[in-house]
Formats: structure tokens, C-alpha cells, sequence
């Protein structure tokens, strides 16, 4: 069963033009969740961000080691604010925050290829944060977005096949799991290269 579609669907806006009280200077890309604000990044998340990409266990499954100064957060967040001037926009490299305490808890994204109407989906959550379900928020959110606001036909997502965590988010909303894909990615830290377990979900498919 999709967990994205209608009961998501009245909480989840592309701009921002009701809530002023949370966010008085901004008139950007914002979803709204139950429990998370999905917003553009500003170059004041970088010590936030840079407490979540310094994680081993965070970055435990990408080709990039964990960061080691804050000026690599920041590096980051200037390459994701350049993405938002971009015309059109393929890439939505957005921050995860928390409505009660306005904690940036994550990052996550939508790498668009425009030609094809398709989207690679992403994301990192702090540690602190895993098992509570909010993967799967983060995720519902950015389908209905991809397939409501963008228009886009395919949505797809990878894991690494020990990632079993990932791999029930992407189940639960619904994704389908199309094939394990070998030897796809160099693992520097390991020196070795890693597998991945590709899953996708289709506009059609969506619960409306």
C-alpha cells in the first residue's frame, strides 16, 4: 500500500505563501509533512549538515568519506544553492527540519533528467533519528512533489544490498525492485567496489 498519496496530499505545497510566521524571509521551495519541513538550504545549515555528513555510520554506504571540516559543508550547501538559480531546475537538493524543535535532522534529493521525465531520489538522515518512520515521510513527500509538481513519469532509488533500512523505505512507499546492479560503485574506504539494489515506482502506480 502507498503511504504518499492523499493523505499527504493537503499537506504537502511547492511555495511557500501561508506560512510567514515559520519562515519570514523565505518565498522558496518548502514541503510540509506531520512532523518535517522540507526546505531549500541557506549557507547557516552548514554546522548542522557537517554534524550529519561527518557520521561514519551516515556516509557508511557512499563512495565519499565522511566529511572532516565544516568548510566541506559549506563547499556543499554553495553547490546546492547554485542548483536552485538553475533555469530549468534538475537537481532539488533540499533540507530536512523538524517542525517542533526546527532542527535540520537531513538532506535528500531529486537529480532530474528532464529528456526522460525521470528522477534519481536521495537521502541522509541523522542517526538520531533512524527508525522512526521518517525516512519514509521524507520519501512520500518527495514522490508526490516529483510526480504532482514536476510532472515526472519514473522515480527511481538505490541501495546498497546490506542497507536493509533503505530498502524498507523504498517498499513502503510503494517502490518496486527491478534488479541488483553489480560492482556499480568504487568504495575508496574499502577499496573495492560495491553492489547496489535498484528500485523504481511509476507515475501510473500511485495511489491517486
Amino acid at each position: 500500500m502507498l503511504v504518499w498519496g492523499r493523505e499527504y496530499r493537503s499537506v504537502v505545497i511547492n511555495i511557500v505563501t501561508n506560512i510567514e510566521n515559520e519562515f519570514p524571509t523565505r518565498k522558496e521551495l518548502v514541503l510540509i509533512t506531520p512532523r518535517l519541513f522540507i526546505r531549500e538550504f541557506a549557507l547557516d545549515d552548514a554546522e548542522a549538515l557537517y554534524k550529519i555528513f561527518s557520521d561514519p555510520d551516515v556516509t557508511k554506504y557512499v563512495s565519499w568519506r565522511p566529511y572532516i571540516t565544516i568548510g566541506q559543508a559549506k563547499s556543499f550547501i554553495l553547490r546546492v544553492i547554485g542548483n536552485q538559480k538553475r533555469t530549468p531546475r534538475t537537481n532539488y537538493g533540499l533540507a530536512v527540519m523538524l517542525k517542533t524543535s526546527k532542527e535540520l535532522i537531513g538532506y535528500t534529493s531529486l537529480q532530474v533528467n528532464m529528456a526522460n521525465r525521470s528522477a534519481e531520489w536521495g537521502i541522509f538522515l541523522k542517526k538520531e533519528e533512524w527508525g522512526n518512520g521518517l525516512g519514509t515521510e521524507v520519501q512520500s513527500a518527495m514522490l508526490n512533489f516529483g510526480f504532482e509538481d514536476l510532472g515526472l513519469h519514473r522515480i527511481w532509488a538505490t541501495c546498497d544490498p546490506g542497507n536493509i533500512s533503505s530498502k524498507r523505505t523504498m517498499q513502503k512507499t510503494g517502490m518496486k525492485y527491478e534488479g541488483y546492479i553489480r560492482g556499480n560503485i568504487w568504495m575508496p574506504r574499502n577499496q573495492t567496489y560495491r553492489d547496489s539494489l535498484l528500485f523504481s515506482i511509476l507515475n501510473n502506480e500511485c495511489k491517486k
